[in-house]
């Protein structure tokens, strides 16, 4: 089963991602929650809460709880965190429906990553109650090398990382969580 979930995942992942860091109001206003309503970062489909996760304006994960009947919202909720089409949802509830897998991620916690390691989807199926949280990786400092053209007091209270051009070779590596080889100069992006 857990290879099931994985390919599932997988198929749907390179279309997507482009809503998991995209703003609350993108996010809930995809066709694909079209069922749900609310405010804010809380939505409701009948008894099945979605939860946006942000960091400032930007959506970093989804977090759904359900009835275990209700996974055709749930699977929903897993797949607008990637801003997958309608066409995805009824192969994701097969999955979910499935009495295997089902059995799999009951009371346990059941994880997924995709192939690059930027996002994840931990799913629980625990008191007849669905647990899913569909997020991106974000990176601790420690991912960051250590700066060298710093501006600044390097003794202030606070800290701003920004790796913000994906197409940069440097801020890519930064994202995916590369470190740089030892011994050698941090390359210094001016993107």
């Amino acid at each position: 089963m857990k290879k099931t979930m994985l390919v599932a995942l997988t198929l749907l992942l390179p279309a997507g991602q482009a809503q998991l860091w995209a703003t609350p109001h993108a996010t809930v206003a995809q066709p694909i929650l079209a069922a749900f309503s609310g405010e804010g970062d809380i939505w409701h489909q009948g008894d099945v809460r979605l939860e946006l996760d942000r960091v400032g304006q930007r959506v970093i994960g989804i977090y759904v709880t359900a009835p275990q009947a209700q996974t055709e919202a749930v699977a929903r909720g897993i797949l607008a965190a990637w801003g997958a089409p309608e066409t995805a949802v009824p192969d994701l509830q097969k999955l979910l429906d499935d009495p295997g897998f089902q059995k799999q991620v009951s009371g346990q916690l059941f994880e997924e990553l995709d192939q690059s390691g930027g996002s994840a989807v931990h799913v629980r199926l625990r008191g007849g109650q669905w647990e899913v949280y569909t997020a991106i990786k974000v990176h601790d400092t420690a991912a960051f090398p250590p700066v060298t053209s710093a501006l600044g007091n390097e003794t202030a209270q606070a800290r701003i990382d920004i790796a913000s051009d994906y197409q940069c070779p440097y801020c890519n590596q930064l994202w995916q969580g590369r470190r740089w080889p030892s011994g050698g100069a941090n390359p210094v992006c001016t993107g």
